[in-house]
């Protein structure tokens, strides 16, 4: 699947009752929120249990934001089920869980070595790809190291074979 599609934007801006502007404008927080330098974080654990792997996250972001986070299931005609936590006018991903056992999670970064304008895709998204396409921690990672960001962050990966990575 290819995320720089218009398409998936459309279509959200359009069931959103917003113009594809007006998210393109929301998006461009997460691309600003690398130049920040907040010191607020999002806790990650992944955890080796009795019971199995366990990815523990927290979403320690602005308080006025959090009403809005919601619980989004995907199915992609051309990739695997999820379910993420996320918010309704991003087509990325702030963490969830793909039907093949495959936990993701970030933290937003603030980075020091980022360019403004350069192409890249937002966290969020590559988040949301590895969901849609990675059954694996392994695949995951060959996945990111050839990502192109557009903004800071520390992606947290677990599978169901207790795979961990940071």
């Amino acid at each position: 699947r290819n995320l720089l599609e218009r398409a998936p934007l459309e279509a959200l801006a359009r069931s959103a009752g917003v113009s594809p502007a007006f998210l393109y404008g929301i998006a461009a927080f997460e691309a600003e929120s690398c130049h920040l330098g907040f010191t607020t974080g999002c806790p990650a654990l992944a955890v080796h249990t009795d019971d199995g792997p366990r990815l523990a996250y927290n979403h320690d972001f602005p308080g006025a934001f959090t009403s809005t986070l919601r619980v989004r299931r995907s199915q992609p005609s051309d990739g695997l089920a999820s379910v993420a936590v996320t918010y309704p006018v991003l087509l990325g991903a702030i963490a969830g869980v793909n039907e093949r056992g495959l936990a993701v999670c970030l933290n937003q970064g603030y980075a020091t070595d980022l360019k403004r304008l350069r192409p890249g895709l937002f966290t969020t998204h590559w988040v949301q790809a590895c969901l849609d396409g990675c059954d694996s921690v392994t695949a995951a990672i060959e996945l990111l190291r050839g990502a192109r960001f557009a903004n800071g962050g520390i992606i947290t990966l677990m599978d169901e074979r207790d795979a961990a990575a940071v």
